[in-house]
């Protein structure tokens, strides 16, 4: 039987070891006739409608979840009539939960695989390969014109986890990598769906280094882990930290979400000798108002999380906090210093999201309860809460596109730092630009680099910001960090002109190129073509420490941190 597995993911450099997952555990216990097919969410329906056709599969599978649930619901009728003796299955968690209705709701679909869908989706098949009546645990399917279910498949046991890619990795070439070693999470966080089914599950841990282990040999840009609470066993957490310190490529990034509620002194010391920017920490704290973390089952003690969060070298590990708008009993002044606690932290990404209804989960459940009002159409984002009205969760929308474009995007770090020394609070200062934002209808059209970098400038001089010419030089040093400056707006100065003859003259003595630009070495051996590469700029004042008095930096374009900004060094000249 030709079976296709899709999966159409939010992005192009997105992977989805799900697929892979039924298709490896498959190809071990059988001889079946399995394809893979990703594409994304961007492409014309009529394309992955093509795509799927030219593989003229018998049995075909879609990934669902909230990205494309609305794109596979719009393409099943169309293979139907294309394909009418193909076989549909789903699976994925956005038809794990009410799968009955949902099948109903879909009738070109022929079964939906509930939950984990490794073993399953193994017994689905060999039971239509051989002519069988599907019948085993975790199926929702057509029976006498009725949906009905089976009962839902016990545990996966993750020692049989396949690895989901190649071991090239050729499969997965210039997009992330996803890895999975443990499945669960021992909380209960009523707005997740990993609370659902209580307990944790882990891949053995020898199988796991060997397989992080291919990672690193191949010297992937990031690895990804899906563990919803990578650190929820600190002895286990620990043995792999160490593996990839001790392991470490000097090139691969690991990005892990954890729960910093269980941070302790020891694993702090740990972090703090990691090689810079070996770690990514993703951190929920989703409020900080005591209530509201009550409601959604989530302990909440602050000031230890800050410390801990403190006491983690942003220099060494990335550290991503999160904080979602829309939860019970969060008003718009709870929300905002909720924001102001988390921003004081400093976090070298701060994800400001909007609480989304997720089927399944205790919050969906309780929604009339709590007074919360969603989309009807996924991602079932909030509408409105007991606390909340939509004119206020738009004006916050307003202030996570300010945060995303200006403090997430890393382009005006410096900038921010020293702007917020002089306002009320962070929460202020984001919900001012982002009302003037949408007032002057930014909002209408696509914004580049320079527009956003102009309109944070012309909107503190139109507020009567006092330092407008102390702004503009820390504009530019943060734009000499992305990239070498080139047109400049008449409000920038360029004072390089009377020190050019100096730079070049810096640039040709070989211990400055040894010490400062080693990764230049026999690129360009005449100064002045190395000028062109490079980035020399004279400030009159140190845009780190404020300090008064001529400085120069020297920026280093082919050594760039997480996010891209050159490495850049103060230089005697």
């Amino acid at each position: 039987m030709k079976t296709l597995l899709t999966a159409i993911n939010a992005k192009f450099i997105h992977t989805c070891p799900a697929v892979r997952y039924l298709k490896k555990y498959a190809d071990a216990r059988g001889s079946f006739d399995i394809d893979l097919l990703e594409l994304t969410i961007n492409n014309h329906p009529d394309l992955i409608l093509d795509e799927i056709f030219r593989r003229r599969p018998q049995l075909l599978g879609f990934s669902c979840y909230i990205w494309n649930i609305s794109l596979v619901r719009r393409l099943l009728p169309e293979v139907k009539k294309i394909l009418p003796g193909c076989t549909v299955v789903l699976g994925g968690p956005e038809v794990s939960y009410e799968s009955e209705a949902l099948l109903r709701s879909m009738p070109a679909a022929d079964y939906i695989i509930r939950g984990e869908g490794e073993e399953a989706f193994y017994h689905l098949l060999r039971s239509l390969t051989e002519g069988q009546t599907p019948d085993g645990p975790g199926l929702t399917f057509w029976r006498d014109g009725k949906a009905v279910s089976t009962p839902d498949s016990p545990p996966f046991d993750l020692a049989s986890l396949p690895f989901p890619y190649e071991k090239d990795l050729s499969d997965a070439e210039g997009k992330i990598k996803y890895y999975e070693s443990s499945r669960g999470c021992p909380f209960r966080c009523q707005y997740c769906l990993s609370s659902v089914q209580p307990g944790v599950r882990f891949v053995p841990l020898e199988k796991a280094l060997k397989e992080l282990q291919i990672f690193l040999d191949a010297k992937v840009p990031q690895v990804k882990f899906i563990d919803r609470t990578f650190n929820c066993d600190k002895q286990r957490a620990l043995a792999i930290w160490t593996y990839l310190r001790d392991h470490d490529n000097g090139v691969t990034n690991f990005h892990f979400e954890i729960e910093a509620e269980l941070l302790d002194g020891e694993t702090v010391s740990f972090l703090s000798s990691l090689r810079p920017e070996l770690f990514q920490l993703e951190i929920g704290v989703q409020s900080t108002n005591p209530a509201t973390l009550a409601e959604v089952c989530r302990r909440g003690n602050f000031d230890r999380l800050s410390r801990l969060v403190k006491q983690i070298d942003g220099a060494r590990v990335h550290r991503h906090l999160d904080l979602i708008a829309g939860l019970p009993h969060e008003d718009y002044r709870s929300f905002a210093r909720s924001f102001n606690d988390v921003y004081r932290l400093e976090p070298e990404q701060f994800q400001l999201g909007f609480l989304k209804l997720l089927r399944g989960s205790g919050l969906y459940a309780r929604r009339r309860e709590l007074s919360l009002l969603c989309r009807e159409e996924p991602p079932y984002e909030i509408l409105s809460t007991d606390a909340l009205e939509y004119a206020e969760l738009l004006r916050l929308k307003g202030v996570e596109e300010m945060v995303e474009r200006y403090y997430n995007s890393g382009r005006f770090r410096h900038t921010l730092r020293w702007l917020l020394r002089g306002e009320p609070s962070p929460f202020a200062f984001y919900e001012r630009l982002g009302d003037r934002w949408i007032r002057e209808g930014m909002h209408l059209m696509n914004r580049s680099l320079d527009d956003c970098r102009d309109f944070l400038y012309h909107a503190c001089r139109e507020d009567g910001h006092p330092e407008l010419k102390k702004l503009a030089w820390y504009l530019k040093y943060d734009l000499c960090l992305h990239q070498r400056p080139r047109r400049l707006p008449d409000w920038m100065e360029d004072q390089n002109t009377p020190w050019r003859a100096a730079m070049v003259d810096f640039l040709a003595d070989p211990a400055h190129r040894k010490a400062y630009l080693p990764e230049y070495a026999g690129e360009a051996e005449d100064p002045k073509q190395l000028y062109k590469l490079v980035h020399l700029e004279h400030f009159p004042f140190d845009p780190l420490t404020g300090a008064g008095g001529d400085c120069f930096f020297l920026f280093n374009y082919k050594r760039r941190d997480l996010i891209g900004n050159a490495r850049a060094f103060r230089v005697p000249l």
